[in-house]
């Protein structure tokens, strides 16, 4: 990295924020290339020396910014499955925020930098250095939703097939199809990055949560479907690769708290193991005497200490697409060097496989289901399948009479959320508005299913205990029992007495049925929602006075 001061403020900087965990690694390696591939090279090509980059901060630093930033747009990518393209905005977004996050650092500590720098330049930084690219000016990234995140069974089994070939030996050819035609290609010689990325596909990590596992990253589960391994083995070569049989312990690289274990089948363990041999039997003669490997996929290079993990997945992964031309069904590449997309791919699979929402949350390692919810926009049919085997009950217990297919463009479940509660649906209109507050369970406009049950055992359990206790305090605050025409002493039984009435219904009822609500015969509502839906003229010009149609 050059100019020599920004070498070293790179590494104090990134250095300071990795000891504070303030950034995880992956975060790390993207500004270090933002700043040696695009920050530095500018500053050499307009012969800036100084990190105060200009003489008159107050008035010059806007007109250098944008100077770079237009620098930046005449740039094209040297390496990856863009090479030779102008940059994408993803890139320059990202050294807008390397750029802003560094000088952000130092202006806080100027003084400190100086010392530790040993370049007092650093002092000269000012407040206005804080933001080079005001909120509003940094280039925005649009994902397209016409690209899936995914990659489909068909395109993930063809890459599968010729992953041996990183591994290969690159003094071994095989002969493999590209276009109809025979071709002898040779191997890439690099098997950890063919377990690293069978890794990928098999679990779903994030692609620096596989290569920073530990030497031993395994555990063994408590019990297993058929079987009660023991805790202190994790050798077991008993055949159930139909389940999970191990735990893996990853590195949680980007969010605090979440979990950092999954449950594993015999294929992840099998890996595992095979690149811990490799690593014994290839790694381990080339390090310093004593040297303990400190992660499972180690760097070949400059790492006579095992403390580097292994880099340089992407590039491997770009060479094996130059080699098979693998096209999807659009004739477009099939892009399989984004590791991420495995991770959409994962969460599809699992998703399509009738996994609920909350395990798909918890393996991904999300803290919030919202977070997953990304995944499940490509599975409208899967979603819609599922929701029309479930029976709906309204509050009085008794099934809707009303076809599930309406029920569900109703709802529009596949492209809003706002209908779907705690322990069941709202099926009031799109176009309305609640004023009951939370009284949905005495609202005509509430279903449920059995999907629910639980949610709503717990909730007739709890407003039972709240009654108990509220009638305490009242008896306590007022020396007299509370009345039974106290208002809300009727509101919340009549509470319970909707909840007991749906769940003895949930409890013994037939799944195949939709159900009528709240105590009224044939509701309005769900009558609409049967019949055929009608075009709605949305005028375009000034809204005409008077009430809407």
């Amino acid at each position: 990295m050059e100019p020599d001061w920004l070498r070293a403020a790179g590494q104090w900087w990134l250095g300071t924020l990795i000891n504070a965990d303030r950034i995880r690694w992956g975060s790390v390696g993207r500004y270090r290339t933002s700043l040696t591939a695009h920050f530095g090279p500018f500053l050499i090509e307009r012969g800036i020396d100084s990190p105060v980059l200009v003489t008159d901060p107050a008035t010059m630093l806007r007109p250098f910014a944008n100077d770079f930033l237009g620098w930046l747009r005449t740039r094209r990518a040297a390496n990856g499955p863009n090479r030779g393209q102008p940059l994408s905005n993803k890139t320059i977004s990202l050294t807008q925020t390397a750029v802003n996050s560094m000088y952000a650092f130092f202006v806080e500590h100027r003084d400190e930098a100086a010392f530790v720098l040993g370049d007092p330049r650093w002092r000269e930084l000012t407040e206005r250095h804080l933001v080079m690219w005001p909120r509003g000016e940094t280039i925005s990234v649009r994902r397209s939703d016409d690209a899936p995140e995914y990659l489909d069974e068909h395109d993930l089994s063809r890459v599968t097939a010729h992953l041996d070939l990183i591994g290969l030996p690159v003094s071994e050819s095989r002969t493999i199809v590209v276009d109809g035609r025979e071709r002898e290609v040779f191997g890439l010689g690099d098997p950890q990055v063919m377990r690293a990325y069978l890794l990928l596909i098999l679990t779903g990590r994030r692609v620096n949560e596989i290569l920073m596992l530990d030497p031993q990253p395994l555990s063994s589960l408590l019990t297993t479907p058929g079987g009660h391994p023991d805790p202190q083995n994790t050798e077991s070569e008993a055949p159930v690769s139909e389940f999970f049989v191990a735990r893996l312990r990853y590195q949680q690289t980007k969010i605090d708290g979440a979990p950092n274990t999954i449950p594993v089948e015999q294929a992840v363990v099998n890996i595992i193991r095979e690149q811990q041999d490799w690593v014994r039997d290839t790694i381990l003669p080339t390090l310093t005497d004593g040297a303990e490997p400190k992660y499972l996929f180690l760097a070949r290079k400059s790492n006579q200490r095992g403390q580097r993990p292994l880099g340089g997945i992407r590039q491997r992964l770009t060479d094996l697409a130059a080699l098979i031309e693998l096209r999807d069904k659009h004739g477009r590449p099939v892009d399989f060097q984004r590791t991420h997309r495995l991770r959409h791919t994962k969460a599809t699979q699992m998703l399509n496989a009738g996994t609920p929402l909350h395990v798909v949350q918890r393996y991904l390692g999300h803290v919030s289901p919202e977070m997953t919810l990304r995944y499940a926009k490509t599975l409208a049919s899967t979603h819609e399948q599922e929701f029309l085997r479930l029976t709906l009950i309204g509050t009085d217990g008794r099934d809707h009479d009303i076809d599930q297919h309406a029920l569900l463009d109703v709802l529009q479940l596949d492209q809003r959320t706002d209908r779907i509660l705690p322990n069941g649906y709202c099926l009031l209109p799109r176009p309305k508005t609640c004023e009951r507050g939370n009284a949905c369970l005495t609202c005509g406009e509430f279903a449920t299913n059995a999907t629910y049950l639980t949610e709503l055992e717990d909730q007739r359990h709890s407003t039972l205990q709240l009654i108990e206790t509220r009638r305490t305090q009242h008896f306590q605050r007022t020396g007299k029992h509370m009345t039974d025409d106290n208002i809300w002493l009727s509101a919340r039984r009549s509470e319970v007495a909707a909840l007991t009435l749906i769940i003895a219904n949930l409890a013994d009822g037939d799944e195949s049925n939709t159900v009528q609500g709240a105590g009224v015969d044939g509701r309005q509502a769900m009558r609409k929602a049967a019949e055929p839906r009608k075009p709605i003229d949305l005028p375009l010009g000034p809204r005409p006075r008077g009430p809407l149609p």
